[in-house]
């Protein structure tokens, strides 16, 4: 060991030490002095294992003093179970051409406690050969070593537990990987090692990252069968002086988050474009606030591009009423999951009203205020169309029940007149069937005797202007052949009150 003075020592009894070399201790001083000052225990015996001599270090690395140690066993210090090891490392040490062979072993201090230390044994090679044996304490590095293999037990742990693939790497090559690795791109793990990057992921150039900063990428990554898949790559450069850059790599399959992701962009531009020409106005409003709309809303109630987003829902009211009414009304509905719909006046930007059919939907009926959809269609026009309608009904209803009122009162003339038409038919034919009876009569009496002709014409003629009341003369005559009689009517002029008949 450099640094350390070999010291040749002669025993011959425990108080009588004689350094070879000199003829007095003396002479043998300077090597002691460096034998006592070494910062490493070091101790002689002879072959049979028993101390000669012990320095300072190796007093307190044991936690006693030299004359306690001086002529006793130099395996008084290991345990018992190590001793015939220890007795058989030493008697193979001071045999010759044997060469010095550093070995771990523990020590057992006076107090009991465990000492980790570091042994070399070297012959000094004389007709009566000696040890000389240094004693490094190394507890301190074997509680470091304790540490670093905990940590790469830990590593390894990690490694062979982890859902994602780890691969560390060196000048563009494999040096380790892990199972979930191995399993991502198909290989068996010992045909990792070495492999080319490049043939795992195309698109790496086959370098290490460059500088410190942390590496970040999603590319197409290829099986071991050819099968392209999505790979997300972090790496991580790391180097130790004098040695090439390596790196750490952490692999993730995200095919399927890349197919959910196109598939959400897809569904995304599809819902976009349905919000940009649908024929509807359709708003989201989070706590009482737009927070996005199409551009048919932005038209619905007159705003610029961009402009409605942040608005209340409030000024979208003609007043606080009707804000507060829908308010009352659309809770328990949106609260219960199902959708709301009413028709309202709602106001524009410019402050005039219009008639709007209102359909809203909670996004989550259990937090309803977190996030509503509005969706609102104009209909004035229908409102007025229905307006005009209810009023043209009532106009129609109007003159239906005018026309009525009029037919009933024709109605009401036509029986009269009918009743009179009736009563009068009634006469005429009780009129007709006296004149009958009369004809029938005359009948018979222009069959009578001629000589009873004049008679009986006074007395019928009188019963005729009796009966039907006439205010004529009637002259009747018999025909010259004597069958049928000819009646002559004449006017009587009425006479004046009072004038005489001549």
């Amino acid at each position: 060991m450099q640094g350390v003075t070999r010291v040749r020592v002669e025993w011959d009894g425990p108080h009588n030490r004689t350094a070879m070399g000199g003829d007095t201790p003396a002479a043998a001083r300077p090597e002691v002095d460096a034998f006592e000052l070494a910062g490493t225990g070091m101790l002689v015996t002879d072959e049979a294992g028993l101390i000669l001599r012990a320095n300072r270090t190796y007093c307190d690395l044991v936690g006693r003093r030299e004359p306690e140690l001086v002529g006793r066993a130099f395996l008084h210090a290991f345990p018992k179970p190590a001793q015939p090891l220890v007795r058989r490392t030493l008697k193979a040490a001071l045999g010759p051409g044997a060469l010095p062979m550093p070995s771990h072993w523990s020590l057992v201090r006076r107090d009991g406690r465990s000492v980790a230390v570091l042994l070399t044994i070297r012959a000094t090679g004389d007709a009566r050969p000696l040890a000389v044996i240094t004693v490094t304490d190394v507890t301190a590095l074997a509680a470091t070593e304790a540490r670093l293999t905990a940590v790469l037990e830990e590593q390894r742990l990690i490694l062979e537990h982890a859902q994602v693939g780890i691969l560390f790497s060196r000048s563009g090559r494999v040096m380790r990987a892990n199972a979930a690795c191995a399993r991502m791109f198909g290989y068996p793990e010992p045909e990792l090692i070495g492999l080319a990057t490049t043939a795992l992921v195309p698109a790496i150039d086959g370098t290490e990252p460059t500088g410190d900063e942390p590496w970040h990428a999603e590319l197409e990554a290829r099986n071991r069968d050819g099968t392209a898949f999505w790979c997300e790559v972090d790496g991580q450069p790391f180097s130790a002086p004098g040695e090439p850059v390596q790196s750490i790599w952490t692999l993730r399959d995200v095919t399927e988050r890349r197919r959910a992701q196109e598939a959400l962009a897809r569904a995304l531009l599809d819902q976009r474009a349905i919000l940009d020409n649908a024929s509807v106005g359709i708003v989201f409003s989070r706590d009482r606030t737009v927070q996005r709309c199409n551009r048919k809303a932005e038209e619905l109630f007159g705003y610029a591009p961009g402009e409605l987003i942040g608005k209340p829902g409030r000024a979208l009211y003609p007043d606080d009423e009707a804000y507060a009414a829908v308010g009352q009304q659309a809770g328990p509905v949106l609260a219960a999951g199902e959708s709301f719909q009413t028709e309202l006046r709602l106001r524009r930007k410019d402050g005039s009203l219009f008639w709007c059919r209102l359909s809203a939907k909670a996004v989550n009926p259990q937090a309803p205020h977190q996030e509503t959809i509005w969706i609102g269609e104009d209909v004035t026009a229908q409102h007025a169309a229905q307006e005009a309608l209810v009023r043209a009904r009532d106009e129609l209803e109007q003159r239906v029940a005018e026309r009525t009122r009029d037919l009933a009162d024709k109605n009401a003339e036509l029986e009269t007149e009918v009743a009179e038409r009736r009563y009068a038919e009634e006469r005429l034919q009780v009129r007709g069937e006296r004149l009958l009876y009369h004809r029938n009569q005359l009948m018979a009496l222009a069959r009578r005797d001629r000589a009873d002709l004049g008679e009986s014409l006074a007395e019928v003629l009188a019963t005729a202007c009796t009966t039907l009341r006439l205010d004529r003369a009637s002259y009747w005559r018999m025909l010259p052949d004597g069958r049928g009689v000819r009646c002559e009517l004449v006017h009587r002029t009425p006479r004046p009150s009072g004038s005489i008949r001549k």
